[in-house]
């Protein structure tokens, strides 16, 4: 008999750039402990947030429409050192973004459709950020990523 908690078996895996990013797998039957609540895990793998390697080696993962997708995003969230946050005036999430990622010599590392939390992995160094939303409105943002500590980018449409 299976025991009715959450059970997550993570995979990893190296990128180009040698660091380690998470795919997680799960058991038919979650435990939600935040709800204290069980759960059909079929709804839950349909709100999974989409994650891949962008062309410059870049890995990522993007996501957060809908409860159960932010909420696993929040669980990943410590496994990438730049967070990135689409957000309205209002302070609503805002989704269907395109990001591009430029090292400090101005290579491309990544241009991807976000959802309004996108999440990534990169080396220390600096980094600028050219969004563009659906309403073909750009923003461009330039951050530090150092060894130790998460960078956040906010970019309000």
């Amino acid at each position: 008999m299976k025991d009715p908690r959450f059970i997550v078996r993570t995979t990893v895996a190296v990128t180009a750039f040698g660091f380690a990013a998470s795919a997680f797998a799960y058991d038919n039957v979650g435990y939600n402990e935040r709800d204290n609540d069980q759960y059909d895990q079929a709804s839950y793998t349909q709100a999974a947030p989409a994650s891949g390697q962008a062309p410059g080696g870049l890995t990522y993962v993007t996501g957060g429409i809908g409860d159960e997708e932010r909420m696993a995003m929040d669980d990943m969230r410590h496994n990438y050192n730049l967070r990135i946050t689409n957000a309205a005036r209002d302070g609503a999430f805002a989704g269907d973004t395109r990001l591009s990622i430029y090292d400090g010599r101005g290579q491309q590392l990544s241009s991807v459709d976000a959802g309004p939390l996108f999440y990534a992995e990169v080396p220390p160094g600096k980094y600028t950020i050219v969004a563009v939303n659906d309403e073909n409105m750009e923003k461009k943002k330039t951050v530090r990523v150092s060894r130790n500590k998460a960078s956040e980018v906010t970019l309000v449409w």
